[in-house]
């Protein structure tokens, strides 16, 4: 999803990024083609993508585009605020990792227990939902259908949702990317706090 989308989505836009392991693949696939982009990881998590991305866009004004790449689990806590966007007519996308779960949940779970609770949705049609508040919807299911989605979201200058169906148990079949690395953040994060 991430090296497709690098393809589509123009460099001279602004990133906002949410979710849990989708930040981690965002991270390792999605070049970073410019400065401006924006996470929260430090102050909020999952959820702020999207009123993030309304505020980045009404800062910048219409002209330059905004892209919010978030996952499913992440787009749900604040999924009303793209009614707003459509209401003030922003032209933001959303790219959305549906793996139908929480997937860091998933994988913490499958890691421990060995299968997961309550981390799992139904199949939703985010794209529909989109599109009955207004904006452009699409519904990605083929690797090679990702592009073109992405380039007609931009081009529709509404607010546009872009949902792309991935693998829901690709989140803990593999160590996600950076793995060891965010084992090594949180252990520093500890030490720093407690002085272990």
């Amino acid at each position: 999803m991430m090296l497709e989308a690098r393809q589509a989505v123009p460099d001279e836009t602004t990133i906002v990024l949410d979710g849990g392991l989708t930040i981690f693949y965002q991270h390792a696939f999605f070049e970073k083609r410019g400065a401006d982009f924006v996470y929260g990881a430090h102050y909020s998590h999952l959820g702020c993508g999207l009123p993030q991305a309304v505020g980045v866009q009404l800062a910048q004004g219409r002209g330059r585009p905004v892209c919010l790449i978030t996952g499913d689990g992440a787009l749900g806590f604040h999924f009303m605020e793209l009614e707003t966007a459509v209401r003030h007519r922003l032209p933001l996308v959303v790219l959305v990792n549906d793996d139908r779960a929480l997937g860091a949940e998933v994988a913490a779970h499958m890691n421990h227990i060995g299968h997961p609770i309550e981390a799992r949705f139904s199949e939703v049609r985010y794209d529909k939902m989109m599109i009955a508040m207004g904006g452009h919807g699409e519904l990605v299911e083929r690797v090679q259908d990702l592009q073109a989605a992405i380039r007609r979201a931009f081009a529709s200058g509404k607010t546009a949702l872009v949902q792309v169906r991935t693998d829901p148990h690709a989140s803990y079949l593999e160590p996600h990317p950076y793995a060891a690395a965010r084992a090594s953040w949180i252990n520093a994060d500890v030490e720093d706090r407690y002085g272990r």
